[in-house]
């Protein structure tokens, strides 16, 4: 039977197990890096509670419609003349000298054929200052046949010519000059602006000796309607260039264009 050992010697074996571990331990307390002490600063910041994050603001963008979006450009009202020296005044300032001239050469005119009053030339230089700076064709014909562009401009408002028609009517007179060459153009121009954009009845056959009845039937047969599309003002003239008179008094040099 095994007799119990001596507490010294027990104490002496404790030591033995016991000394290696505590000399393990110690080593490994000495190997790691000791954190320096806490300062006063540091101490202030971690007492004071953690702000929050900044909220950040994303920019608010615009449609491009409506960065871009301007007023409306307000159009300049066309301010009609209210006499007959104003009106004459606002066409040649307007550089339109030619109607002012012709206008007023038809209020000042004795014989009643194509005479106006002051106030009918005063309702036609607010059509010709309202209109013809948008009508494009028509201040073409403008610069070849001043009078029948007067009586055109007129129509459009007083004998029921659609403006587009006007247009039409300009672009084949200005083709038309262009092709037949006159040679005394001014006088074409002046004999025929008072068929322009009208009616057969409407037509003043004043001192020509002519039959108007007789004259509407026989341009109806040819299918010239009236005076207010170009396609009849081209049959009109169809027929009239072949005259002897026409050559003779207007003397063209080319020929008739094709509508």
């Amino acid at each position: 039977m095994r007799m119990l050992q001596s507490p010294r010697k027990c104490l002496r074996k404790a030591v033995r197990i016991v000394l290696p571990l505590v000399l393990t331990s110690s080593i490994f307390a000495c190997c790691r890096p000791a954190r320096p002490p806490i300062t006063l600063a540091e101490q202030t910041i971690l007492s004071q509670p953690a702000e929050p994050a900044p909220v950040v603001q994303e920019p608010v963008l615009l449609p491009p419609a409506a960065e871009q979006m301007e007023e409306p450009v307000k159009s300049i009202p066309v301010v009609l003349p209210q006499t007959f020296e104003v009106a004459m005044q606002a066409l040649e300032q307007e550089g339109f000298s030619q109607a002012a001239e012709i206008l007023d050469a038809r209020v000042k005119q004795r014989r009643p054929k194509m005479k106006l009053t002051k106030v009918q030339a005063t309702k036609i230089a607010g059509y010709f200052l309202t209109d013809l700076p948008h009508m494009p064709s028509a201040k073409l014909l403008y610069q070849k046949m001043p009078m029948s562009t007067v009586e055109l401009i007129r129509a459009t408002h007083e004998r029921g010519v659609s403006k587009q028609d006007a247009e039409e009517i300009s672009d084949y007179l200005v083709r038309f000059v262009k092709s037949m060459k006159f040679g005394n153009l001014k006088q074409l121009d002046s004999n025929h602006s008072h068929i322009i954009g009208r009616e057969w009845e409407e037509i003043d056959y004043t001192g020509e000796g002519a039959n108007p009845q007789r004259r509407k039937a026989a341009g109806e047969r040819r299918g010239i309607i009236n005076f207010k599309k170009a396609i009849y003002i081209h049959r009109y003239f169809e027929t009239m260039h072949k005259a002897a008179y026409f050559r003779r008094l207007y003397q063209p040099h080319g020929k008739l264009p094709v509508f």
